[in-house]
């Protein structure tokens, strides 16, 4: 069995659906993190709920099971290794981050809610465009096989630019970000907590894994980045 921090396994299936998981130390580092702010908002949650918006039992039922499906998502983002999972993560995560947004049931988070919903559909949708050019090109998702496979040109830069459009709307990254406050300022400070510890993140953890995979010489994205980091420095100040 190889090394822990280059743990790769494979399941069954045949062709370029094949099930690839990765164990390194940034996924390891990841899942302790998880792991820890899963743990203090399961803890705190209680309190929470029969103390400052007496939840009722079903809505409290309903926040176990979502959360219990977003640390699986989470899991499997920080784990995976071909573009299959990784969709498949960021939508179940998705879906239960709606799910954990409408549990106060109030029509301001169902506004909140809705609007996030979509946003995430629309930046689902051009990334799952991003990977179908990747597919269609190279004929597989295994992140390992593609940054051997792939080539520089017109596909390549199309399809980076599909995924990371949809990825940066998800991360809520500047200019994109004018729907995360009322996410925030709507929801159950537990779960408010979880989406800005977690969620957004998983969605720029997978960004850079694919840009450092697939784009390793191109300093335009080290450069998009500074822009962007910088340009939300001065839009805050401004603002505040």
């Amino acid at each position: 069995m190889p090394p822990l921090g280059e743990l790769l396994l494979a399941g069954d299936f045949s062709g370029p659906f094949m099930v690839h998981l990765r164990v390194n130390g940034l996924s390891m580092t990841m899942l302790l993190l998880t792991s820890v702010l899963l743990l203090a908002s399961a803890l705190y949650a209680p309190r929470y709920f029969n103390t400052v918006v007496a939840a009722s039992r079903r809505r409290q039922a309903g926040f176990w099971l979502l959360l219990a499906l977003l640390a699986a998502s989470l899991s499997l983002i920080w784990l995976a290794a071909d573009l299959l999972l990784i969709y498949i993560g960021l939508e179940v995560m998705g879906l239960a981050a709606v799910g954990l947004m409408l549990l106060p049931g109030k029509a301001e988070t169902r506004r909140s809610g809705l609007r996030y919903l979509v946003l995430s559909l629309l930046g689902s949708l051009s990334f799952l465009l991003g990977v179908a050019l990747l597919l269609g090109f190279w004929g597989r998702l295994d992140l390992a096989g593609l940054a051997q496979s792939v080539e520089p040109g017109l596909p390549l830069s199309m399809a980076m630019a599909l995924i990371s459009a949809g990825l940066l709307l998800k991360a809520a990254v500047f200019p994109l970000h004018a729907w995360l406050t009322p996410v925030h300022a709507a929801a159950w400070i537990p779960v408010s907590a979880l989406h800005a510890g977690l969620v957004i993140k998983a969605s720029f953890f997978v960004l850079l894994q694919l840009w450092l995979l697939l784009l390793p010489n191109a300093t335009s994205a080290a450069g998009l980045i500074g822009a962007l980091a910088s340009a939300a420095v001065v839009w805050g100040a401004v603002m505040a």
